[in-house]
């Protein structure tokens, strides 16, 4: 039975492609992974280094590698050949290379040519370019060639930025760009992911910077109007890809949907999104509401309220007309609120001591009383008259005692 592996396109091979280092006429925009012009001597390296045997044949013509060994200052390298002529590279190129990246590059440069890649049967050589390879490592990549390839998945959703599928198999790391995987990721994900939107690559053909593709996975996911893979995504495991996604402001917009926020916002008040970044766009988008931070006072604390009802009271001040409720205050330096005909007044004002919070209640009684807001004239000029008010009162209280004395 034949197990040959071929890949077989119409296009004639010139040999440059690979006896020539950065021959290339691929655009970033036409090619599959890459266009380095190095892909190919890559591929005819990392064969030779794993014993792979393999030709190729175009249009009549056959090309045979094999390596010849030269002493370079003490050491010996292995010089790669072609037909008997050396080329000017050595099986050391594309060290971080393996037969996976090797099928990678062959199965994308065929497809690049309106080829295909088969296993068994004789293939005609010539008016075709066939590289032949007769392993069963390579067999086997072709085999699981769709865990690492999504050019026969059908996505689930798709944007001008990239596409989402199913996974490929039950569990994956899996990085995929314009269709092909360069690379895996620490996490494990949900969907398959994969950007199509231009990313820059090393010459190895994985991320350059993997946050890149991580802020594109964003781009693609704010922009889902599925509420039920909306909610599936953001509810995830912590511990999986998804959550470990950055949704700020500036990744996001415009991509956005209004069907993205309604359920993110609907799912965030109920403490149940998994990712932090979005907690945290959501909490500036909509800051939480004085009154869902309040809570019941406690027996001392209503104690404390009465003795400060009473000092103020003894002034001249009767601010029990007005409700008082407990609030957790988000900023350092709140200590109080006036709002809806009720005194809002921080938890850690019952710890700075009875005056301080005598003097915190008075200020927000007389916001309501008044209705005027901090920092403005009016409500300076009705302090300075209560003030007033206060030493006329205290000048009468003197004089009163100063006569009963004499």
């Amino acid at each position: 039975m034949n197990n040959q592996l071929s890949f077989v396109n119409k296009e004639v091979l010139n040999p440059i492609a690979f006896t020539v280092l950065g021959a290339s006429v691929k655009t970033d925009s036409s090619s599959a992974i890459g266009w380095f012009g190095s892909g190919l001597k890559y591929a005819i390296a990392v064969m030779l280094r794993h014993n792979v045997k393999f030709t190729f044949k175009t249009h009549g013509k056959e090309y045979k590698f094999s390596t010849a060994v030269e002493d370079f200052r003490g050491e010996e390298m292995e010089i790669i050949t072609c037909n008997g002529e050396k080329l000017g590279f050595t099986t050391e190129f594309g060290k971080q290379w393996k037969l996976e990246h090797v099928f990678r590059e062959l199965h994308c440069n065929t497809r690049d040519e309106g080829g295909t890649t088969e296993i068994g049967g004789a293939v005609d050589s010539s008016e075709q370019t066939v590289i032949a390879i007769d392993d069963h490592r390579m067999n086997e990549e072709y085999y699981k060639r769709n865990e690492n390839f999504l050019f026969d998945s059908t996505p689930i959703f798709t944007t001008e930025i990239g596409e989402i599928h199913p996974l490929p198999s039950a569990t994956s790391k899996r990085v995929y760009y314009k269709g092909v995987k360069t690379q895996d990721h620490n996490r494990t994900m949900l969907y398959a992911y994969n950007v199509t939107q231009k990313i820059e690559l090393t010459e190895d053909r994985t991320i350059k910077t993997l946050y890149n593709w991580e802020d594109n996975v964003s781009r693609i996911v704010v922009a889902l109007t599925d509420k039920k893979l909306i909610k599936q995504i953001i509810t995830s495991d912590e511990n999986g890809f998804e959550a470990l996604l950055d949704y700020s402001d500036y990744i996001i917009r415009p991509h956005i949907t209004d069907e993205f926020l309604e359920v993110a916002t609907t799912l965030w008040k109920k403490n149940k999104i998994t990712a932090k970044s979005l907690c945290n766009y959501l909490e500036v988008k909509h800051p939480k509401q004085i009154e869902d931070t309040t809570k019941p006072l406690t027996e001392a604390e209503i104690v404390q309220v009465e003795g400060a009802y009473k000092l103020l009271e003894g002034s001249g001040f009767y601010p029990r007309e007005y409700e008082i409720k407990k609030f957790e205050a988000e900023k350092i330096a709140q200590l109080g609120q006036a709002k809806d005909g009720i005194m809002y007044i921080a938890q850690k004002v019952f710890n700075m001591g009875p005056r301080e919070l005598a003097i915190c209640i008075l200020e927000e009684y007389m916001h309501l009383k008044t209705g005027h807001s901090d920092m403005t004239r009016p409500f300076q000029n009705y302090l300075f008259e209560q003030i007033g008010l206060l030493m006329e009162n205290n000048k009468d209280l003197k004089e009163k005692l100063n006569y009963q004395l004499a």
